[in-house]
């Protein structure tokens, strides 16, 4: 049988092999990508006053080109998307913050749970705030979004007809912040909707206060009604690292992981919105 017929014959019996697979399934490709050209490329782009991200970006986004190559960026995003205080600071400015786990191989702390903005000084361990709160532990969202474990795995309950996750057992919503005027001007239009039209809440300059045991990002408010016309507030979010943005509406880690990233993870969640929910609340847990 000649190679062509082999690889052929892995086709028909395997659909869902990967390319590197088809090609030669004993030997494993070799890696372009290194530790070396990434840390040459981001001192490059400090060097010439650029975002220290943006030289890193292009440089795996010419020289990775195979398996190997992702397997060993997600290997490294994961020690560094793992660092607590890289989490805290929405994004991995500086290598300083991650060295050790670069070094040690060791995975920190951070998986995708709340953040301490206050770096940790709280009165609470995560599991003791969550207990007091009534949520559930967060899932280790990072090992999901590079693919080292499944949502199912990680116990998150899809939604029927659609790619979405709850998100109900991880938030508490309690109410609503910001200038009362147009609070009063939301719960008006909020009593004269109907069915199924919806209205978002950030028309009206006005943020909802919730609790949270998964780190959130560039939340979606939205609230509407429902066919027995009770209000409803519901909450959507991209578990990503978008991190700040650029002119794409991205920074360049942001890029960079959505491109390394193996299974996105989207939220959603619809929460009873009740009177005394828009009594100007101001504070947070």
């Amino acid at each position: 049988m000649s190679n062509f017929d082999e690889i052929f014959e892995l086709m028909q019996h395997k659909a869902d092999a990967t390319y590197v697979d088809l090609i030669d399934p004993e030997e494993p490709e070799e890696r372009n990508i290194g530790m070396g050209g990434i840390l040459k490329s981001a001192v490059g782009s400090l060097l010439s006053g650029e975002d220290l991200g943006k030289g890193v970006y292009e440089y795996i986004d010419e020289t990775a080109t195979n398996q190997a190559d992702y397997d060993y960026l997600r290997e490294k995003a994961k020690l560094i998307g793992s660092d607590y205080l890289t989490a805290v600071a929405g994004g991995p400015g500086t290598f300083l913050t991650n060295i050790d786990e670069l070094v040690t191989g060791r995975p920190g702390e951070y998986r995708g749970q709340h953040l301490d903005r206050n770096v940790r000084v709280g009165e609470y361990s995560d599991e003791q705030r969550n207990q007091i709160l009534n949520l559930e532990d967060a899932p280790n969202l990072l090992d999901i979004y590079l693919g080292y474990s499944s949502p199912e795995d990680e116990g998150l309950e899809s939604i029927e007809d659609t790619n979405a996750y709850n998100v109900e057992p991880y938030v508490n919503f309690n109410g609503l912040q910001g200038d009362e005027v147009m609070v009063d001007i939301l719960k008006s239009h909020v009593n004269n909707l109907s069915a199924g039209d919806t209205l978002k809440l950030s028309d009206y300059n006005i943020t909802p206060k919730y609790d949270e045991s998964i780190d959130l990002g560039k939340t979606g408010w939205t609230i509407g009604k429902d066919e027995d016309g009770q209000a409803f507030i519901s909450l959507s979010d991209r578990w990503d690292f978008s991190g700040s943005v650029d002119e794409t509406g991205m920074g360049y880690m942001g890029k960079l992981m959505d491109k390394i990233g193996k299974n996105p993870i989207n939220f959603y969640g619809k929460f009873p919105l009740y009177d005394e929910h828009y009594k100007v609340m101001y504070g947070q847990y």
